[in-house]
Formats: C-alpha cells, structure tokens, sequence
C-alpha cells in the first residue's frame, strides 16, 4: 500500500474544502501568471513522491499537511474532553445479572423487556388486541412498496378456488345465504371480496384478494363466515330455524330472558372479535391502496 502511494501520482490538494485559493494577487503562487485556472495552478501535484513533487508542487502539497495537522490537533483535544466527561457522568454504571443497566444507587437505566427481549407495552393495541395491526402494517408499508407486491402464484389460487368450492360458499350453502344477509360477498372468480358495512356511510370496500396471503385469506374467508353466524345467532329464524333448533335447545334458557340475551351477546362477541382485527386491517389497506 505505502509503495503503491509512493510510485502513483498525488493527485488534487485540498485547502479548506476547495482547491488551492489564490495566496498573492489574482494567483496562487507567484511562479503562476495572474488569472490562470490551469490545474497547475490550483495545486494539482501531477508527480508522486518517487519521482519527486516539483516547487509549485511541494507548497501546495505543505498546504494541505499543514491543515490536516492542525484539525487532528485541535479535533484530538475536543473529542479527548468529551470522552472525559462521557466517562466521568457514565462511571456509576454497571451491568448487572438479569442484563440490566443500573447505577450505584441501582436505577435502572437500560432494561431488556422479558427473555425473548420483546416491549410488552409495544405488543398490544389500544383496544386490547393482542397486537397492533396498525402498526405492522406500517412497517411492512414502509420496507416494501405496492408495485413490488406480485400477482398471486398458482398454489395460492389453488388454495382458494378449493376454499370457495366448499358447501358453504356456494349458492347452495346455508352461510352463502347469511353472506348475502349481512352483505358480504364473495365472487366465484376468486378475484376479489366486496364488504358493504352496514354502520359507515354506504361505504361499499372492494379488497383485492391479490394482496394476502394463503393463511391471511383462508383467515379472511372464515371469519366473514363466522361475522355473518354471529350476527344472525340472535335470530332464531336465521340461525336456528333452518336447522330445526329453538334458541332454547341451543342454549338451555328461554330467549327472552336476561340470561337468554346475555348468552346471545357472548356467542356473538366471540365470533366478532375475531373478525373485527381483520376487518380494521382490511379497511387500514384499502385506504391505503385507494388513497
């Protein structure tokens, strides 16, 4: 490396960021004319060490040594103080066995959240979820754009016509018939999926299918299933009827008891707090995508 520096040229000097400034009136160094940009003249040392810098050369070169001498001068005395005072303020400090940072009077400084070193406070949405959607689908926003998002392969549309194919998604089905009820669609081209909420504004969500995933679609499919069983439970001419049951054979209680209804509740909160995750992230892309 040293001998490869030696033999090849020296190449452009810089002085204060720039190349070489004029020193003298209109030039640089007086061995130049006035007014001259030749590279020359503007401290370019076109030798190298081996075969010697001419004058002109050896002072530009006396400049930009000069420089660097005093920046690591004055920078060595600064950054010196500085860790001085990081070391002397830090000096309390101290690892301890669960892998905790604690100072002599043991605060905890730094911490590591639990064995697998996950922030409990951070895996949890507003609402009591186990996770915070919102916040996933931020981050895989951020690390992956639409446009590189492909089609989907041959296996996974494999996967869905075989989902869709089932009784239970076809016309003939009892749920395709609560689908239809709570105005939830799913067409046979196995394209896209249309949810028409009946508490916003007539908002009408077309949610291609092209962005999930197998276990996010199969999850997607059951719990329309499992939205339009639980809030057709409470009606026993939706739910129970077609089957041959009485709300009291289901659940052991009269119907219009409070403990009728209670149970109503339950079963149906059940089912749609399952659902009710993957219909907020379902609205959180849409917009996404739309917008």
């Amino acid at each position: 490396m040293n001998i490869s520096q030696m033999i090849t040229r020296v190449g452009q000097q810089i002085v204060g960021g720039r190349s070489a400034s004029n020193g003298f009136i209109d030039r640089t160094l007086p061995q130049f004319p006035r007014r001259s940009e030749s590279y020359d003249a503007r401290g370019f040392v076109q030798n190298s060490f081996y075969s010697g810098p001419r004058a002109t050369e050896f002072f530009f070169h006396t400049m930009a040594a000069r420089e660097g001498l005093l920046d690591t001068a004055v920078k060595t005395a600064k950054t010196g103080y500085m860790s001085h005072r990081l070391i002397k303020a830090l000096e309390d400090l101290s690892v301890q066995h669960e892998n905790a940072v604690r100072s002599a009077s043991g605060f905890i400084v730094q911490l590591i959240c639990g064995d697998d070193g996950m922030d409990s406070s951070q895996m949890e949405g507003k609402h009591g979820f186990p996770l915070s959607y919102y916040r996933l689908l931020l981050k895989a926003v951020a690390i992956r754009s639409v446009g590189e998002v492909s089609g989907m392969s041959d296996e996974i549309l494999k996967a869905v016509k075989k989902r869709l194919s089932r009784p239970d998604m076809t016309s003939e089905g009892d749920s395709k018939i609560l689908l239809k009820e709570q105005d939830i669609e799913v067409s046979s081209d196995v394209r896209k999926l249309e949810v028409h909420p009946p508490i916003t504004d007539k908002c009408k969500l077309h949610f291609e299918l092209n962005w999930l995933k197998v276990m996010g679609l199969w999850s997607l499919l059951e719990g329309c299933l499992l939205l339009a069983n639980a809030l057709a439970i409470l009606n026993e001419d939706r739910f129970l009827a077609p089957r041959g049951w009485s709300f009291q054979e289901f659940s052991g209680v009269k119907r219009n008891s409070f403990k009728g209804q209670l149970i109503g509740l339950i079963y149906a909160t059940q089912y749609l707090r399952v659902l009710l995750i993957l219909l907020n992230s379902i609205c959180i892309v849409v917009k996404l995508v739309s917008g």
